[in-house]
């Protein structure tokens, strides 16, 4: 039995004559605490369900607390029950819920638009009960303080929902609230430093395994590549490396290394843009991390190997552009080369065999197949190039780049090489 109170009634068990008793308040029920004998049993006060844990009890409670904050008559034309109500009783309501929001003062009004406000950003950024309850809460605050003048009103339920979410360790970061909010990402900071300052207010920082179980779930990672990235985040923290860092750059960092070992491929460019940070930022963390957790990995290593899907798009592209045999043959010559001497890419291998091909174009005059070539290949003219004269000097071509630049082709030729060609370069 629970909550056991000893009766100070010098009453007796009638089966032993004891007298010391047992009430119990849930079960009603006074226990000799001897023989174990009932002696009453008064009426339970109590729910008639039971419940062991706490979200079972917020499961089977049928009530809550009062709420004066949040009361209003409902705007639908149906009763408890769910059923229609009559024309009368429908216009009967109309002029109740007339008068509420006439009657009502400034600060019911502000909560009921602040209340709206807060339930349609909650549902858009998938956060849970207890952090809606949290921001209302903080809300209610500065609306009793009185800090609410001069500011907008969807502003300050941006800044109490970021500072709710940051106190329960939730990664929603300003500019996703802000993305889902009628106010920039520059107003919803200035009111939730306003808000920190004069509520006096400290916020924790995000833990950065919280990111890498984020995004390694919207990237579709293993669950093998998060534990690597947490073991190296784990590591990077017994050294310090990550004091004053972005938790979200270094995540991504430690995500992308991990990726990397286990030969998952994911680009920087998919990584940066999942966790909301930039490729350089990633790069930068990543390289400091290999260097000062010595690393046994090389970021680079991804080496160059011919396929046949590799070997039938070089021949798709070869028909379409209606190029010969030989220049076809000399592409795949090139791309065995540089197969031969393990030359690592960063880049797509598509892009690679596009680059094979346009080199062979050079080298048999075609320089029109040359320009289509590389508006198929979908980067800019100046990356096509560079990336071609790298590959040019890595396998030491006697070719000269810089005499055998093609000629743009003309639009309506790129209009029907587009629409001959749908083929655009692909991760590997």
């Amino acid at each position: 039995m629970s909550r056991r109170n000893i009766s100070p009634k010098r009453e007796e068990c009638p089966e032993c004559g004891n007298q010391v008793l047992i009430r119990d308040h849930r079960s009603g029920e006074v226990v000799c605490s001897f023989c174990g004998y009932v002696i009453s049993r008064e009426l339970s006060r109590g729910p008639e369900w039971r419940a062991f844990t706490p979200r079972e009890i917020q499961k089977r409670t049928r009530v809550s607390p009062k709420t004066d904050s949040f009361r209003l008559i409902n705007p639908r034309d149906r009763d408890a029950f769910g059923r229609k109500i009559s024309s009368s009783e429908r216009l009967k309501m109309y002029r109740l819920r007339r008068l509420q929001l006439r009657s009502s003062a400034a600060s019911q009004r502000n909560l009921n638009l602040a209340k709206a406000e807060l339930d349609r950003l909650c549902s858009l950024l998938h956060v849970p009960a207890i952090i809606r309850e949290e921001a209302m809460r903080i809300y209610l605050n500065v609306l009793k303080r009185r800090l609410i003048r001069g500011r907008a009103i969807r502003s300050i339920v941006a800044a109490s929902l970021f500072i709710a979410c940051r106190k329960y360790q939730i990664p929603r970061s300003l500019a996703a609230i802000s993305e889902k909010s009628p106010i920039d990402k520059k107003g919803v900071g200035r009111d939730v430093r306003f808000l920190l300052r004069r509520l006096g207010l400290r916020l924790p920082v995000h833990e950065q395994s919280i990111y890498i179980q984020k995004v390694g779930g919207n990237l579709g990672l293993s669950q093998k590549t998060q534990e690597r990235a947490l073991q190296i985040l784990q590591e990077a923290q017994k050294k310090g490396i990550t004091a004053g860092k972005d938790p979200r750059g270094q995540a991504a960092a430690t995500l992308y290394i991990a990726c990397t070992e286990n030969k998952e491929n994911r680009t920087q460019k998919d990584i940066a843009k999942e966790s909301g940070v930039t490729e350089v930022t990633v790069r930068n963390r990543y390289k400091q991390l290999v260097e000062e957790l010595k690393l046994d990995v090389n970021l680079r290593s991804r080496k160059f190997k011919i396929t046949d899907d590799i070997q039938d798009y070089i021949q798709e592209v070869g028909r379409t552009l209606d190029l010969p045999m030989q220049t076809r043959e000399r592409a795949f010559q090139i791309l065995y080369e540089a197969q031969e001497k393990s030359i690592a890419v960063s880049y797509e291998t598509r892009v690679l065999a596009l680059i094979a091909l346009y080199v062979a174009c050079l080298e048999d005059n075609e320089k029109n197949a040359g320009a289509r070539i590389v508006k198929i290949s979908g980067v800019s003219s100046a990356t096509f190039s560079n990336r071609h004269r790298q590959l040019v000097e890595k396998l030491n071509l006697d070719i000269n780049v810089k005499d055998k630049k093609a000629k743009p082709p003309d639009s309506l030729l790129l209009d029907e090489v587009s629409q001959d060609l749908e083929l655009s370069p692909k991760p590997q």
